[in-house]
């Protein structure tokens, strides 16, 4: 879903398609809003090898519905994510717990 794809050191960059845009601009489970127009771009931070940040920045208009009623909405968007201490994440599973996956 994504177009223009850039590599800028360890940066890489690009638009999202419309129908990429339009997914993301609308979270899952809302069933009474519809995107009508939307446009995205994104930013991926590589670091040695691994995704360490990224960011998704969209804006769109949506229309919202509640029963006979309609209404548009202008809305902008900007997710930013960091990735940190992968790999780091220790489990500690109960004794209980182990003796009943051993079974």
């Amino acid at each position: 879903s994504s177009t223009g794809i850039k590599v800028d050191g360890a940066i890489v960059s690009g638009r999202l398609s419309d129908t990429g845009a339009k997914l993301l601009l609308i979270p899952p489970g809302q069933d009474n809003v519809t995107p009508e127009q939307a446009i995205g771009s994104f930013k991926l931070w590589i670091n040695d090898g691994m995704l360490t940040r990224y960011e998704v920045q969209l804006a769109g208009t949506v229309v919202v519905t509640a029963g006979k009623n309609r209404r548009e909405v202008k809305t902008t968007q900007t997710i930013a994510i960091e990735l940190k201490d992968i790999g780091s994440t220790k489990l500690t599973v109960p004794a209980e717990a182990k003796i009943k996956l051993d079974q």
